[in-house]
């Protein structure tokens, strides 16, 4: 894994690697990915899933990874479903109060498959209400 990112890295001027589950699963053994990314310098984009328990979520996660020693360049909230209750409704607000403003707001859009069509629509979705101006620096440290 550590030759690939690498040779990716030597290859793009960016590369993103997406976490599965959160920083503290198991990778291998008893590594996490918490331990992938300090071992990669990796600075963390948090996904916060637009639901319920997000702003425990979303405070739990950047703390962790702050006692850690991870940067963390900022976190996305994501629309999980198509309607919202009243958490939904609140969250953008409340995350912004407690950690700053988002680098943006993922709306619902649908179900996803792996078609070019799909990507297309997701990159798309993307341009519009993600800063990725603002991403693209803080991931890069500026």
């Amino acid at each position: 894994v550590m030759r690939t990112l690498a040779e990716l890295a030597r290859r793009y001027e960016m590369t993103l690697i997406e976490g599965a589950g959160g920083l503290l699963v198991p990778v291998v053994g008893q590594t996490t990915f918490a331990d992938l990314a300090r071992d990669w310098s990796a600075r963390l984009i948090v996904i916060v899933g637009n639901r319920l328990g997000a702003l425990n979520h979303a405070q739990l996660t950047i703390r962790c990874a702050q006692t850690l020693g991870l940067t963390v360049a900022g976190y996305i909230l994501n629309t999980l479903l198509p309607t919202r209750d009243e958490a939904a409704a609140s969250n953008a607000e409340m995350l912004a109060e407690l950690l700053g403003p988002p680098l943006g707001v993922f709306p619902w859009v649908g179900p996803v498959g792996c078609t070019a069509a799909d990507r297309r629509r997701l990159a798309d979705t993307a341009e519009r209400t993600i800063d990725l101006a603002a991403l693209t620096e803080r991931a890069n440290g500026e």
